[in-house]
């Protein structure tokens, strides 16, 4: 299995198991239009962690001064998804974002490594904003 398949089946293994032992909690959201908010969010960021996940992963194989022009351009991209985050929690005031915020805030793209940790982390927290989202427009009769 690829380094990226098996990033993704470590999320969902935590996910499952996460379920399992009702570790999740549950956020009330107040409106469906909230709901709504947070799961556009949620799938957005989704997306962005996982082009995240790809530029981390192209910085493996590049050089000297290829690997400080990527270094570069992958520390620009998590500003800009800290941007997002930032316009996520903004917009839900879902705790959730802010702690994903803290997380992307001292990416350093030079250690792989941690980097790859801290996407982990951050993709367990925002598919679980997603994850409540769906269910409470399950439950609205949004999703069948």
């Amino acid at each position: 299995m690829s380094i990226l398949g098996n990033f993704i089946y470590s999320i969902f293994k935590q996910l499952t198991d996460s379920l399992k032992n009702r570790y999740i909690i549950s956020i009330k959201i107040p409106s469906m239009r909230e709901s709504i908010k947070l799961y556009q969010h949620s799938e957005r960021l989704k997306s962005e962690i996982m082009i995240g996940v790809r530029l981390v992963k192209a910085l493996e194989s590049l050089r000297d001064e290829e690997f400080d022009g990527g270094s570069k351009i992958v520390s620009e991209f998590f500003s800009a998804l800290n941007v997002e985050v930032g316009i996520a929690y903004n917009s839900t005031k879902d705790e959730r974002f802010k702690e994903v915020y803290e997380i992307f805030s001292d990416v350093d793209p030079v250690e792989i490594d941690s980097t790859m940790e801290k996407l982990r982390r951050a993709m367990i927290i925002i598919a679980n904003c997603a994850l409540d989202a769906y269910e409470d427009l399950q439950r609205a009769g949004l999703f069948k």
